[in-house]
């Protein structure tokens, strides 16, 4: 059994989203904490505590808090897949420096969107943190990463807004959330999914860093470049743990 006094806890969904980094994890130690599964270990030499969230802000939100309140981690790191938004192609990744949750309404006594635990309606993510996961995907992506039989030929990274709510988007609904958050988000957002935002929120709460890493799979159109699941094994997975690798190694 291993002592990690200050971890970096890791976020996934699902298991395809970080298969690799679940696999490569040293010197392992299972903690079962009701229906969640969390793995202390090393990534890279760095102490980690590694868990699936599942699908949904509250899974999320609870995975993220358990991460803080029961494990002590410092910094949360949340790594995924996602819709795109402005902006971004099938293959780019978007690190988020701004979160919304599309699905908040308590008007007309509160502004939409409202988180009232923060008195905000966007909600940012530490700065230096963007910095460091930017400069990581930056490095992974100058290896000349490609999937030409996807249509993937060059990946970009970008920084961008990230909206979150309990729904797979369809186009229509899409456009939807796009009208009903300009005003908000004057420049749009640039993906769309279902936890970051929750993630968030617990993470302003209880002051600790975070960021969260996406992986465009489709666009605003539902135009997709593969099967998602199969976008999630061979893509997002790779891209998870080359990029994390890199984060880590700078850490």
């Amino acid at each position: 059994m291993i002592a990690l006094l200050a971890a970096i806890g890791i976020m996934s969904a699902m298991d395809q989203e970080a298969a690799l980094i679940r696999d490569t994890i040293q010197e392992k130690e299972i903690v079962q904490v009701g229906c969640r599964e969390f793995i202390k270990g090393t990534f890279e030499g760095v102490p980690v505590v590694f868990t699936l969230s599942g699908v949904g802000k509250v899974s999320a939100a609870t995975t993220a808090a358990l991460l803080i309140a029961k494990f002590g981690v410092d910094e949360i790191v949340f790594t995924g897949v996602a819709g795109g938004g402005k902006g971004v192609e099938i293959g780019d990744v978007v690190i988020g420096h701004t979160y919304l949750q599309h699905d908040i309404d308590t008007r007309p006594f509160f502004p939409q969107f409202y988180v009232h635990s923060l008195s905000k309606q966007t909600l940012p993510a530490d700065q230096k943190l963007i910095a460091r996961m930017k400069a990581a995907a930056d490095r992974f992506f100058a290896n000349g990463i490609a999937f030409p039989s996807l249509g993937i030929l060059n990946p970009q990274v970008r920084e961008g807004v990230i909206v979150s709510g309990d729904q797979f988007v369809g186009a229509a609904h899409h456009e939807k959330i796009v009208d009903s958050t300009k005003d908000v988000l004057p420049n749009g957002f640039h993906a769309i999914e279902i936890e970051g935002a929750a993630v968030a929120q617990v993470c302003n709460e209880l002051e600790v860093p975070f960021v969260v890493l996406r992986a465009i799979s489709d666009k605003a159109n539902h135009e997709a470049a593969v099967d998602f699941l199969t976008f999630m094994d061979q893509v997002a997975s790779l891209y998870s743990h080359g990029i994390l690798k890199e984060y880590f190694q700078a850490n």
